[in-house]
């Protein structure tokens, strides 16, 4: 016969499991706005300053949580052609399930909308008035051959 810690152990391991699963589900279904983040990081990034998450995005379809990091590295990571949270070591494995416990605080910073809303936004912003004319066309000419040399479309996909 278990004793009550057993039993509120087991029942909070359970908890834990079934939170897990539907932080994933969560991420999962907003795969529709993952998709979209790569092109508008693009297309964000450099108007005031360059950013490693806008960069990660456009160039290795990846989104770090910033509420997985520890000792400055990302421990979850959203595959943006999925929206499946990934371990950033190595993508094609899921992300830890103790991590992804972890974040179950940090559940805006999965919110797939919400960021493309803020690149949306972030991306109709004129380049700082710090850059000059002929750093505004480096930087639009940067963006048009990084477009075209990772064949990024709008909605993100892996080939």
């Amino acid at each position: 016969m278990k004793d009550r810690g057993e039993a509120m152990r087991e029942g909070i391991l359970r908890q834990a499991k079934s939170i897990v699963q539907k932080i994933n589900e969560y991420s999962v279904s907003q795969k529709v706005f993952w998709q979209r983040i790569p092109y508008l990081a693009l297309e964000a990034d450099g108007r005031t300053g360059f950013d490693e998450n806008l960069n990660r995005a456009y160039s290795e379809g990846r989104w770090a949580i910033e509420g997985s990091s520890q000792h400055g590295y990302y421990r979850i990571m959203v595959d943006l052609a999925t929206g499946k949270l990934v371990n950033p070591s190595k993508p094609i494995d899921s992300a830890p399930k103790d991590v992804i416990l972890g974040i179950s605080s940090y559940l805006d910073q999965l919110d797939a909308k919400a960021i493309v809303e803020r690149l949306e936004t972030k991306s109709r912003k004129p380049c700082g008035s710090y850059y000059s004319e002929k750093e505004h066309e480096i930087t639009d000419r940067r963006r048009e051959q990084l477009r075209e040399s990772l064949g990024l479309e709008r909605i993100f996909t892996r080939g």
